[in-house]
């Protein structure tokens, strides 16, 4: 198992465990300081680091190096803060999960929540198609329906028929999914009738 991470805390709760299980992977230019350290403590059963060196053409990796020094360079950014003398050793190995559990309140009440995004109204669910748990059985649900024959006509029928037309799908035109009668003059006249009787003017 390989662990990416120049972050003090992270070393410090996996150093020494699993001999020969894991080893730490450290990015090119970063984290000298931090393995220096296990390595004198460590001695010769040291936890094995890797180097990871991006090589490429310049606009191969620019993204990729603008992207690093983004994350690297921000004020919170922990190899930022390990360069800061005045910031204690305590800060800089505490324990993240301890941090978040005393943090008070856990989420900023200005953002709102995925469902309240919508002003008057609450967002749907959505599907998580990603979650084969979720995916596959909607995929059972939708198979069924493929090979259902669907019928629209208006709701209230006039005497006369109309002509009947088959609906096809939108992205294969060749399959048919059903048929579709439109609606005939009369029968409009009927709906706008019953729609201006239950909500006038």
């Amino acid at each position: 198992m390989v662990v990416l991470s120049p972050d003090d805390g992270a070393v410090k709760a996996l150093a020494g465990r699993g001999e020969g299980e894991f080893e730490f992977q450290r990015l090119h230019g970063m984290g000298e300081e931090v393995y220096a350290e296990l390595a004198a403590v460590e001695g010769n059963r040291r936890t094995p680091v890797r180097i990871y060196a991006p090589v490429g053409t310049h606009k191969d990796l620019l993204a990729y190096l603008v992207r690093r020094l983004l994350e690297n360079g921000a004020n919170s950014s922990f190899v930022n803060r390990m360069a800061d003398a005045e910031v204690p050793v305590e800060e800089l190995t505490g324990d993240p999960v301890a941090e978040l559990a005393a943090t008070e309140p856990r989420r900023n009440p200005s953002i709102p929540l995925p469902a309240d995004i919508f002003p008057g109204r609450r967002n749907s669910a959505g599907i998580d198609i990603s979650d084969p748990l979720v995916r596959e059985p909607l995929l059972e649900r939708l198979a069924v329906l493929d090979a259902r024959r669907w019928h629209a006509e208006p709701t209230f029928r006039s005497p006369e028929q109309g002509e009947v037309a088959p609906i096809t799908e939108p992205q294969d035109l060749t399959h048919e999914v059903g048929t579709r009668r439109d609606a005939l003059p009369e029968e409009i006249d009927v709906a706008i009738t019953r729609a201006m009787a239950i909500q006038p003017g």
